[in-house]
């Protein structure tokens, strides 16, 4: 297949499309055939949303507890993996934050009460998941009042606020510790900048 084809279909396949309205580009067979295997195993790619609010000078951090293994019943920053529907992690950390927490992000009445988000950094060691090579984007978004959550049974056990001075005695899935204080130097400069 030609890379113009290639583009043609990411674009929408918009001109090679037949009678039957099924596309003629030919990715499809070439993404059923054993073209892309290699003798690397592929890794998992996720985003994890780091909401943080200041309520009247108290920092507390939104965390999920884990529905499933690895780390069931643990706290857990709200992520998960990248769809295929998603244009990259920003949009997998704001979809898993309103999976898992009722919290749209992309909703109007929210940005009302966000004083910023952006990116952390990107977390790739090769222990940081039990399940294998796992490499997410993380994201912080801090508010200054706190949203309404809605637990989502299937996806979690509940949903916490804690206490940013209280978080050296739970248990965290993961790396999600490190992700967390990283989101928190990441504020605190923000913090430096406003002032």
């Amino acid at each position: 297949m030609s890379l113009e084809k290639y583009a043609r279909h990411l674009n929408g396949c918009a001109d090679v499309f037949n009678e039957n309205k099924t596309c003629t580009c030919g990715l499809e067979s070439l993404l059923k055939s054993d073209s892309f295997t290699y003798k690397y195993p592929m890794q998992s790619v996720t985003g994890d949303a780091v909401v943080i609010v200041n309520d009247n000078g108290t920092e507390e951090v939104l965390l999920i507890r884990r529905n499933t293994e690895p780390f069931k019943g643990c706290l857990a920053l709200p992520g998960g993996h990248l769809d295929p529907t998603d244009e990259d992690t920003w949009e997998t950390a704001k979809r898993e934050l309103k999976e898992e927490t009722g919290i749209d992000y992309g909703h109007k009445g929210y940005s009302s009460i966000s004083i910023s988000s952006g990116y952390v950094n990107t977390y790739s060691k090769a222990d940081r998941d039990p399940r294998g090579r796992y490499v997410t984007s993380a994201y912080y978004f801090y508010l200054n009042d706190k949203p309404e959550t809605t637990i989502q049974e299937d996806e979690v056990q509940s949903i916490e606020w804690v206490n940013i001075k209280d978080l050296d005695t739970e248990l965290l899935a993961f790396d999600h510790r490190q992700i967390i204080q990283d989101a928190l130097v990441k504020i605190t400069h923000l913090r430096i900048f406003l002032i």
